[in-house]
C-alpha cells in the first residue's frame, strides 16, 4: 500500500478527485486535501503563495503521522507539489504532475473569469469534444471555492516560477498533460518533463484541463501503471487500518509493472482505454454458459481479434485471477 495525497488546483476543493477517491482509496491511503479557504475549510485565510500552501499540505501529512507519499498534483496543485518535492525531499516517495508546467502564467481573461464567475467557465477549461452531459457533471466538480480563494489561487500562480529549481527534483516522477488543454498546454507540460531528471511524459488526447474528471478511467489507468512501477512501499498512517481491495477481483502490486483485471468481474476492464459495454456484457454472457475463460485465444474468439489489443492484454489474468477472486471475500 502507498500513500497517496492528492492537491486540487485552482479554484477547486477535494472534490476535484471524486473519482480517485473511489477508484484508490480500497488499495491505497488516500489524502484528499482542502487547501485554506474552501470545502471543509472555507472559513480559512486562504494563502497566496504555494510556498505557504505547500507548508500547509505538509502539516496535513504530519498531523496524520504521513512520513512518505506520492504526491498526485492538479495545476497550481502540481506547483504545490514540486515546492513540497523542494522543501522536503524526504517526504516524497514520487511525484504525478497533472496539467501544470515550472511558471504558470494567468492570462486577464481567466482573471477576469475568477472574479465574475462566468457561466462559461467551462467551456475556456474542458475540450471542445466533452459531451453535455458530462460537462453538466464537470459543474459540480470544478471551480467551487469561493472568490476569494479563486483570487488567491491565482495571485499565487502568478507569483509561481520554478524553472531554474525544478532539476533538483529527485523524486520519480510523471507528467500528465492533455492535447486540448488551453491553460496550460502541452508545450508547458513537456518543457516541465524535460527538466526534471528522468520524469515520465503521458499525453491524453481530446482532453481539456481537467483529465482526472473529463477522462477519470484513462486517468486511473495511467496513475494505476505508474504506482505499480514504484517498487518502494510507504508507511501507513498512524492508526490506519490495513489496506482493504475495493475490488477483491483486482490485484495491485506494488513490485510489477502490470496491474491484472479479473475477468470474472468484466465491469473492471471498462477502466482500460477502448473497451466498450457491449464487449464487458459478451463476456459475461460467454462465462455464464461456458465458464472461466482460460487465454488470449478464447477471449479473441469471444470479442474478435480486432477488439482484443496489446493494452487489454496487458492487463488480463486469465483464470489464475478468477481463482483469486473466488477466493476473496464477498466473492
Amino acid at each position: 500500500m502507498l500513500n497517496l495525497v492528492f492537491i486540487h488546483g485552482t479554484g477547486d476543493d477535494h472534490r476535484t478527485w471524486q473519482g480517485q477517491r473511489e477508484f484508490f482509496a480500497g488499495s491505497h491511503a488516500v489524502l484528499d486535501v482542502d487547501l485554506p479557504g474552501r470545502g471543509h475549510r472555507v472559513e480559512e485565510q486562504p494563502l497566496d503563495s504555494h510556498d505557504d500552501n505547500a507548508r500547509d499540505v505538509l502539516g496535513r501529512m504530519d498531523a496524520i503521522g504521513m512520513l512518505q507519499a506520492v504526491l498526485i498534483g492538479h495545476s497550481a496543485g502540481g506547483a504545490v507539489a514540486m515546492m513540497i518535492a523542494l522543501q522536503r525531499p524526504d517526504q516524497v516517495l514520487a511525484l504525478v504532475l497533472v496539467s501544470t508546467g515550472a511558471r504558470l502564467e494567468v492570462s486577464p481573461g481567466v482573471l477576469d473569469a475568477a472574479r465574475r464567475r462566468a457561466e462559461r467557465h467551462l467551456e475556456t477549461v474542458m475540450a471542445s469534444s466533452t459531451s453535455p452531459p458530462r460537462m453538466s457533471r464537470l459543474a459540480g466538480l470544478t471551480m467551487t471555492a469561493p472568490p476569494r480563494a479563486v483570487y488567491a489561487d491565482l495571485l499565487a500562480n502568478q507569483r509561481f516560477d520554478a524553472v531554474s529549481r525544478v532539476p533538483a527534483i529527485t523524486a520519480p516522477t510523471l507528467v500528465i498533460s492533455c492535447g486540448d488543454d488551453r491553460l496550460v498546454p502541452r508545450p508547458l507540460a513537456e518543457s516541465l518533463a524535460a527538466s526534471i531528471p528522468g520524469a515520465q511524459l503521458v499525453i491524453l488526447p481530446e482532453c481539456g484541463h481537467y483529465p482526472h474528471v473529463e477522462q477519470a478511467a484513462a486517468f486511473n489507468v495511467t496513475l494505476m501503471k505508474f504506482l505499480g512501477r514504484l517498487s518502494i512501499q510507504a508507511p501507513r498512517p498512524a492508526g490506519s487500518a490495513p489496506a482493504r481491495l475495493c475490488h477483491p477481483y483486482v490485484t495491485k502490486e506494488m513490485s510489477m509493472e502490470k496491474t491484472r483485471i479479473n475477468l470474472a468481474n468484466p465491469q473492471e476492464l471498462l477502466e482500460i482505454p477502448g473497451v466498450q459495454q457491449a464487449e464487458s456484457d459478451s463476456i459475461v454472457r460467454h462465462r455464464a454458459a461456458h465458464g472461466p475463460i482460460g487465454d488470449a485465444a478464447e477471449l479473441r474468439n469471444i470479442l474478435g481479434t480486432e477488439a482484443v489489443t496489446p493494452t487489454l492484454l496487458e492487463h488480463v489474468d486469465f483464470q489464475s485471477a478468477e481463482a483469486t477472486a473466488a477466493e476473496a471475500p464477498g466473492a
